[in-house]
């Protein structure tokens, strides 16, 4: 009996420890142009990448002005590319941000050994997010601590994506 005691409640510890933080997921923030020949010859390599972790990884792509003002996609939405370009410094492309650090420029636009590093991480923050359908898109986000919350400011940031590129755009530009 005391084993089966001392059994249930390792298992409750261990419960508690692996409840009280929640799945971080990878956001990979992706700067490209439609115009651009390094762009088309090296982003084949990052969704080769990332395939892998489709439901770890959170991919949003960027069109910024450089090094081609003419690229189609950054011309629907100029302004927000511009925004999240100048927010990070991004001076060409293709860059990758992930989890908000530029990947350092190197043969793969993101080598595999980076991604598998913030792999499996947890937050103490559980984030849910709700959408409303109409007419128009309503987003409800919700964050709940699960666990001792940081202790630094932190600032949430919600970003709406379309996951549909223009007819004329390819989504390995």
């Amino acid at each position: 009996m005391k084993k089966l005691n001392l059994l249930v409640a390792a298992l409750f510890f261990v419960t508690a420890i692996f409840a009280q933080n929640v799945k971080k997921y990878v956001l990979l923030e992706h700067f490209t142009n439609t115009n651009c020949g390094t762009c088309k010859a090296r982003n084949p390599g990052l969704y080769t990448n990332i395939a892998p972790y489709a439901a770890d990884v959170h991919h949003i792509s960027f069109h910024p002005s450089i090094p081609y003002s003419s690229c189609v996609l950054y011309q629907q939405n100029t302004t927000e590319n511009d925004s999240r370009t100048n927010f990070y410094g991004v001076d060409g492309t293709p860059r990758a941000v992930l989890n908000g650090v530029q990947v350092p420029i190197s043969s793969q636009l993101l080598p595999t050994a980076a991604l598998q590093a913030v792999l499996g991480q947890t937050s103490p923050l559980q984030v849910k997010v709700t959408e409303v359908l109409g007419n128009s898109r309503v987003a409800n986000v919700t964050l709940k601590s699960v666990a001792t919350p940081p202790t630094a400011a932190v600032k949430l940031e919600a970003t709406a994506v379309d996951s549909e590129a223009l007819p004329s755009a390819s989504p390995t530009e």
